[in-house]
């Protein structure tokens, strides 16, 4: 025998603040034998918004509170979708829908021409390898010119002399 007002009190401390009455018809929903007020309105509470129907939900407050394997379904996980009756639901719709016939339909638009994708990216990166090479001998062209009115090699001057007094100082200062 469960006592209704310890219950109550227990439902209060977990935030459910429900009238005596929808907590008697959980109790009698779930064949819970219970002692107490049965179902008599508490001062300040209404008893005319509970009706004692099985297998009906009370509230949202009521289903956090009420767990029971018959308020869920039987089967858990996603449901199982058929492939093939997925697929002639689609063709039906696509059929009898006017503006699906007209969206995909060959009176708006023609069937794509099949293109070898592999030839035409083979001829775009032989485009960008002529492009590139291109490129590379512009630039050794502008170089060279660069560098022919020059009367000197950079390496012709390489003023060993001083380098071997600098050396020599260094070397005298340690």
């Amino acid at each position: 025998m469960i006592d209704l007002q310890a219950l109550k009190a227990q439902l209060k401390l977990l935030g459910h603040n429900l009238p005596d009455s929808q907590v008697v018809a959980i109790l009698k929903e779930m064949n819970i034998d219970f002692e107490g007020t049965a179902g008599e309105p508490a001062a300040g509470e209404e008893h005319d918004d509970v009706e004692e129907e099985p297998g009906v939900l009370l509230g949202a407050s009521t289903r956090s509170f009420v767990s029971r394997a018959s308020t869920r379904g039987t089967k858990t996980g996603t449901k199982k979708v058929d492939r093939v009756q997925r697929y002639q639901e689609l063709q039906q719709e696509w059929s009898q829908n006017r503006f699906l016939k007209q969206a995909g339909g060959a009176t708006r638009s023609t069937a794509r021409k099949p293109v070898n994708f592999h030839n035409y990216f083979a001829s775009l990166h032989a485009a960008e390898e002529v492009e590139r090479k291109r490129m590379l001998r512009e630039t050794r062209e502008k170089t060279k010119k660069v560098l022919a009115t020059a009367t000197e090699a950079p390496t012709a001057n390489r003023r060993d002399g001083l380098r071997w007094q600098t050396r020599m100082r260094l070397k005298a200062q340690e």
